[in-house]
């Protein structure tokens, strides 16, 4: 009992961490809009060119600089301020997503585009990823760092999973309003 009072306490002092808040619901919003957008831009592959082997290629864009630049990424992360990094790669990587949002809206996105941005994004989260997890040991207290690489860990599997089924469903709603003003 005194041990569950014990971890209740931990919670609550976690939760009232500034610094650990703002990177935890930063987070929160970057990887939850990062989910939705990629099943967005895998519909849009799909239902464009018909072709799952492309939808394949396109996924390496992403997945090629993740593997080149992953182990060297913490190294030059270390030597770099991170909060103000972690705010960088965050805001590039967003405003990459949102240009492919605009382009797939007003029908000027491109596989060429499409790819090019998928590489950026995968190279910007080489670095945000390092950066980020080595933040959370210098945002919070020792007795709380299990604590916190679990809130942050849950939030990564959560919008992997949750993310998708939003993005389905805001694909539904953007087709539905598109057969409405069709008729």
């Amino acid at each position: 009992m005194v041990e569950e009072q014990s971890k209740i306490k931990y919670s609550k002092r976690l939760l009232r961490n500034k610094n650990f808040m703002l990177l935890w619901t930063g987070q929160i919003a970057s990887r939850f809009a990062l989910s939705i957008t990629q099943l967005a831009l895998i519909w849009w592959v799909i239902s464009t060119t018909g072709h799952t082997a492309v939808l394949g290629t396109l996924l390496l864009f992403i997945g090629i600089p993740e593997i080149l630049l992953g182990p060297v990424a913490g190294t030059y992360v270390d030597r770099w301020p991170r909060k103000r990094f972690i705010v960088l790669t965050d805001l590039f990587t967003g405003l990459l997503v949102l240009l492919m949002g605009y382009l797939l809206v007003r029908g000027k996105l491109t596989l060429p585009i499409l790819a090019v941005g998928m590489f950026f994004v995968g190279a910007l989260m080489a670095f945000f990823r390092p950066a980020m997890m080595s933040s959370v040991p210098n945002l919070v207290k020792d007795n709380q760092l299990t604590q916190a690489n679990s809130m942050v860990q849950m939030t990564s599997t959560l919008s992997g999973l949750v993310g998708p089924a939003l993005g389905g469903f805001l694909i539904e709603i953007v087709e539905i309003g598109r057969a409405s003003c069709r008729e």
